[in-house]
């Protein structure tokens, strides 16, 4: 204890006086966490996320502490309507979180579909699998369309990303029978 101690009152000057406090924000969240104090861990993760929308270990460390730390596959196995009713809302404080972070949607909509297809695919969870659709188009629309220009002085690292959150989207319209549209998905391979 007298070590995280030490830690966070170092991290705490830096969030202070840092011109990019994020790092010391998220390893404030690490503590917090780490000694079980989740609503502090979620206010340090928030801070992280504030200071740096794109900052995908504090979106992930943010939502391990949201969703007490359930593994996603156990998230998915045991969902039920009004867990992923609440999964959705949960989500939503993410988005105002990291507004830009088109990631964070992808991976909501991936787990939306996981789910409808464990759940056997059938019409009884066809909601979720049309949530998942919008959501995955919602992460394609915040990236837009990129010139050339865009494509040469973004870094790889962001347009990988990129390319996995747009071809995720494709092939909700190109495999999901009730969302199929061939058209959206060739375009969106185009792109």
């Amino acid at each position: 204890k007298k070590e995280f101690d030490k830690a966070e009152a170092l991290l705490a000057r830096q969030v202070k006086h840092a011109k990019d406090p994020a790092a010391g924000w998220y390893y404030r969240g690490q503590i917090a966490d780490e000694q079980k104090r989740p609503d502090d861990a979620l206010t340090a993760y928030g801070k992280a996320l504030e200071a740096a929308p794109h900052y995908a270990a504090a979106a992930a460390a943010y939502a391990n502490v949201l969703f007490g730390g359930k593994s996603l596959r156990a998230m998915i196995m045991s969902a039920t309507k009004p867990g992923i009713q609440q999964l959705i809302k949960d989500h939503e404080k993410l988005f105002k979180l990291a507004p830009k972070d088109p990631w964070v949607r992808n991976n909501l909509g991936f787990i939306l579909r996981d789910v409808y297809v464990a759940k056997g695919q059938t019409k009884e969870w066809l909601p979720v699998l049309m949530d998942s659709t919008r959501v995955y188009q919602a992460a394609t629309d915040i990236i837009g369309e990129w010139d050339e220009g865009q494509r040469q002085t973004t870094p790889f690292w962001k347009r990988y990303q990129y390319a996995g959150v747009i071809s995720d989207t494709a092939l909700m319209y190109q495999f999901y029978a009730p969302t199929k549209d061939y058209d959206k998905a060739i375009m969106l391979y185009e792109r």
